[in-house]
């Protein structure tokens, strides 16, 4: 091997400047064996390491300047830089990244000693990478695509870019971005939201959607579909609620106004630490993605106005910023789609058609065997039982919010404590209980509660029920302000025993929450979509990855094998969760191995995608 340049500039032209290695450039550093010793036996092997890789050049200084060639080599800045060698013929450039932590003067004149330390890669790498473009026209296409020779490369790791150029058949045609903002200052998992907030036009006669049962309607969140339930479908007015996750609500307002066409810094009047450092926030009827952020200024830098689809508008100083934490799309359209089926074991627990963000209305309350968000939780803390059926009667749809004493058989009194609660982030303004019933074997036993708390600790309680008449089911309702709190509580306590029974029931909870923590949203104008759900597959290797990703004819998805992201160039956003390994975890998505590699392409409906393959080759050395 021969040298031919250190970050871009030649060292070995032979009229200014010669160059050679003085240490091997192939092969790898000893490995370190981590042992775990045994008694009466070998140690066993718990891992391996390796230290960094060196390499020690002879520059020689022969017409050019030996300043320059100090300068040059100065690894002051921690940088590392490309080393470039060749074939001796001049052939196959290849480089490494190497940082030079030493540069000396040898005693023969003009000539110096630098020692490189390898960064990164272990293998050399082409300079010019191979790039090979694939027009695919049918689900099963094929491509070979071949990565050197066998001992003299190594495995490569491709950049692919894919790019529909017409829309796939049997499809979602449109779609329509979803800013939905977390105001609440808490976290939640598996939250209830109403994306659309009862405000999207689904009417399959005036508008694209195509079927009047919502069996083309798709939710993508993040790149990934999921699960969701419709209200009032083929209306003006429908709900769609998926379960999110929520980090706590970042928010603050312009300290300068923007105009149509700004894409300078979008700076704070409030600190910016919280925010993470790039994604997207709202700004009245817009969205904007940002690549950086500075805490100091309070500057979010990298802008791009009018993403997702919405409009580029000018906005006052003082107007709210909001952060969105979610890539939320309803798609629809397709007269082919097959409806998808929801895990109704995560359904919301309370009544969809009388709810909404602000609103929950209970007419259930738990399901045994699901896991359903928003439910009530039971705690006994002595002698309780929860039920939900009338009057005590067990069902596995508790239809009631009950709880009774568990002192069956009991002869003696036994203290009982337990509690029906329902906790939400955002706030709690009233619980309306309503349908209640109680019953009572003892007046001076007796006592069952609403209660409520901001931190989980601390109780408050709001109304205590009345006696009233002993030994029979007595009806009751109450509507309790909550004032903020984010958990309230059904409470029964006091005592009971086999005779002397205690029970208290509701069969419907409305609780009304702080509408100004409750998630805030909007519905942005209609675009067209390509659904690219599709397998690639190296029959070299067996590995494959699932690309599933929503975006536009001409637009690109880049799957960097490389760096383990995926890319949306329309925006420069990350869509990690766009990629999915096939049949398990891999250290590298899709390598390529030495020789020829076949990659087959499936996708139900496509028409064509071209598919742009490029890689590094490898070098051992």
């Amino acid at each position: 091997m021969m040298l031919v340049s250190y970050n871009g500039n030649p060292i070995n032209d032979g009229a200014n400047y010669r160059a050679w290695f003085l240490s091997p450039v192939q092969g790898l550093a000893e490995l370190t064996v981590h042992k775990a010793k045994r008694y009466g036996a070998q140690p066993r092997i718990g891992g391996v390491g390796r230290d960094g890789r060196a390499l020690t050049l002879l520059v020689q200084a022969v017409a050019g300047s030996r300043d320059w060639l100090r300068a040059l080599f100065s690894g002051e800045d921690g940088t590392p830089k490309l080393l470039v060698a060749a074939d001796d013929d001049g052939g196959n450039q290849r480089y490494v990244k190497a940082l030079c932590k030493a540069f000396q003067q040898t005693t023969q004149p003009g000539v110096f000693v630098a020692e490189l330390e390898v960064d990164d890669d272990v293998r050399w790498r082409a300079v010019a990478p191979t790039t090979l473009v694939w027009t695919v026209t049918g689900s099963g296409a094929t491509v070979v695509v071949t990565n050197g020779v066998a001992g003299v490369n190594d495995e490569a790791y491709p950049v692919i870019r894919a790019t529909p150029r017409q829309y796939a058949t049997g499809l979602n045609p449109y779609r329509r971005f979803l800013p939905v903002g977390w105001p609440a200052g808490q976290p939640a998992t598996d939250y209830p939201t109403d994306i659309t907030n009862g405000e999207l036009d689904t009417r399959v006669a005036s508008t694209d959607f195509y079927s009047a049962t919502g069996a083309d309607v798709r939710v993508v969140v993040d790149g990934q579909e999921v699960d969701f339930w419709l209200d009032g479908i083929n209306t003006a007015t429908t709900s769609i609620w998926s379960n999110l996750n929520w980090q706590a609500g970042q928010a603050g307002t312009l300290a300068s106004g923007l105009g149509v066409g700004a894409t300078a810094a979008v700076v704070l009047n409030e600190d910016i630490s919280n925010w993470p450092s790039s994604g997207m926030m709202r700004i009245g009827s817009e969205v904007l993605t940002y690549a950086a952020k500075n805490a100091a200024t309070r500057s979010f830098t990298g802008i791009e106005r009018g993403a997702k689809g919405s409009a580029a508008v000018t906005h006052l100083a003082g107007t709210g910023v909001h952060w969105i934490q979610h890539d939320i799309w309803v798609e629809y359209g397709s007269s082919a789609l097959a409806a998808w089926v929801s895990d109704d074991r995560r359904k919301p627990m309370f009544d969809l058609a009388t709810s909404a963000n602000d609103s929950w209305n209970y007419l259930s309350f738990y399901q045994s065997g699901a896991n359903r968000a928003g439910a009530w939780v039971f705690t006994n803390q002595q002698w309780t039982r929860a039920y939900g059926g009338n009057q005590g009667a067990a069902a596995s749809l508790f239809g009631e919010l009950g709880i009774a004493d568990a002192t069956e058989g009991e002869g003696t009194k036994k203290t009982l404590n337990g509690y029906w609660s329902l906790y939400n982030p955002c706030g709690m303004v009233t619980a309306n209980f309503q349908g209640g019933e109680r019953y009572c074997g003892r007046t001076d036993w007796w006592k069952a509660m609403i209660r409520s708390s901001v931190d989980g600790t601390s109780l408050t309680t709001l109304y205590t029920l009345p006696t009233g008449t002993l030994d029979a089911w007595v009806a009751w309702s109450q509507s309790a302000a909550l004032d903020g709190a984010r958990t309230v509580y059904l409470w029964l306590a006091g005592y009971a025993k086999a005779v002397e029974p205690m029970r208290v029931e509701a069969s419907q909870v409305t609780v009304t929450l702080d509408g100004a923590a409750t998630p805030a949203v909007l519905i942005l104008p209609q675009q067209n979509v390509y659904r690219m759900a599709a397998t690639l597959t190296n029959e070299a290797t067996g590995a494959a990855i699932r690309v599933d990703f929503a975006l536009d004819v001409d637009e690109t998805l880049r799957i960097d094998v490389d760096k383990g992201d995926a890319i949306y160039e329309a925006d420069g956003s990350s869509q990690f969760g766009a990629i999915t390994v096939v049949g398990g975890e891999l250290y590298r998505w899709l390598r390529l191995v030495p020789g020829a590699n076949t990659l087959r392409w499936e996708e139900a409906g496509v028409v064509e995608v071209d598919v742009e393959i490029g890689f590094e080759r490898r070098y051992f050395a």
